[in-house]
Parts: structure tokens; C-alpha cells; sequence
């Protein structure tokens, strides 16, 4: 605000209109970032096997791979490839397993939207490794077995946390929303702290 106020002062002097730019009089306040805090190698691997039962464990999986909270839930099963079939058609080495981010799903004031990604490099393919691709295999197993016990005829596109986190339980802010994901993860990070293993962040 100072800035923009200043910048109109100025060209407010170079017109005559006023004498001084008393604005440029104002001690600027410094901003000193706030430092982030990230966890080690060693508390990302502590916490995941911690979680490794969770239903949101390919969720947690993809999030420290570095998805945002938005890219996660907003993943579909038709931007997942696991075999590697696709790998040269998205420009990756062949046989490679990839997951594409093509959407990103927010919530706001308790609705749920779809938003692309803000820039172009947004919009990418990434590869997947082993434990990635083991996630998601047991993910898409139990997801099944949810549908046929649902009495499911087809194949839903749901989106990848669990059904009974996104979708259902979606407007009510329990993964897909910031505050429930940041208050799942806390209370996982929680009990993992607990256990002795120091992930808090």
C-alpha cells in the first residue's frame, strides 16, 4: 500500500501539483520471512511407515513427493499410469509409471471446485518410483473391493484419497479442505512424535 502511494505522490510532484512526496519520509518496515521448517529424510521415511496403514497413505505419499494438498485430491485414476504404457507418449523414458497433473481440487466456503494449474509448469508429468507405484496399486485394490461391497456396476473415477475422504465427506472439509487435511496430518505427526520419532512441523 505505501508503494502504490508513493508512486501516485511522485507523479503527483512531477506534475506541480504537490511540492514533497511525503511518503518517501515513512520508515519502511523490514520484512524478515518466517524460516520454514521441513522434516529430515529420516522423519519424512519414520513418518510414512507410521502411516503406511492409513487409508490416506498414497495421499501422504504423493504429498511428500511434493504435490500440493490441491494436486492430491484433485489426481483421477485416468491421469495415473502405472505400467508404464504411456511413458513415451508423455515424454518420458519408456516403461516409466507417471502421474500428470492436469487439475487441482479446492475448497472454498465449503464448496469443492476444480481449478487448473496456475501456470504452465503447473501442468506436468511426473515419474513415479516404487513405493509410489505400490501405494497407488493398493489404493486401486481396495478401492475396488469398496465398489463391489457398494454393489458398484461400474468403474467410478473417483478421485484418488479414498472414496469415503473425497467425495462423500467432501463439502465437509475432511481431506479436501485445509483445515481437515492439516488436522489429519497433525494428529498422525502427533503420534508419531509420540512414538519417539520427531515429525513435527
Amino acid at each position: 500500500m505505501l508503494a502504490v502511494l508513493s508512486g501516485a505522490l511522485d507523479s503527483a510532484e512531477k506534475q506541480g501539483l504537490i511540492v514533497r512526496n511525503v511518503a518517501k519520509l515513512v520508515e519502511r518496515p523490514t520484512h524478515r520471512p518466517k524460516a520454514l521448517k521441513t522434516w529430515t529424510a529420516e522423519q519424512a521415511m519414520a513418518f510414512l511407515v507410521y502411516v503406511a496403514e492409513d487409508r490416506l497413505y498414497a495421499a501422504w505419499c504423493l504429498s511428500l513427493y511434493g504435490l500440493r494438498r490441491g494436486e492430491v485430491v484433485g489426481l483421477r485414476w485416468e491421469w495415473v499410469d502405472l505400467t508404464g504404457e504411456r511413458a513415451e507418449e508423455l515424454g518420458v523414458a519408456k516403461g516409466t509409471p507417471t502421474i500428470t497433473i492436469y487439475k487441482a481440487r479446492v475448497s472454498v466456503a465449503g464448496e469443492v471446485f476444480e481449478e487448473d494449474p496456475k501456470s504452465e509448469r503447473g501442468r506436468r508429468t511426473l515419474p513415479l518410483d516404487a513405493t509410489l507405484v505400490a501405494a497407488l496399486k493398493a489404493l486401486k485394490v481396495r478401492q475396488a473391493a469398496e465398489r463391489l461391497e457398494a454393489g458398484a456396476r461400474t468403474r467410478s473415477q473417483v478421485l484418488l484419497s479414498a472414496t469415503s475422504w473425497v467425495g462423500r465427506h467432501a463439502r465437509s472439509g475432511t481431506a479436501t479442505g485445509s483445515s481437515g487435511w492439516r488436522r489429519k496430518l497433525g494428529c498422525l505427526s502427533s503420534a508419531c512424535t509420540t512414538r519417539g520419532t520427531p515429525a513435527e512441523r
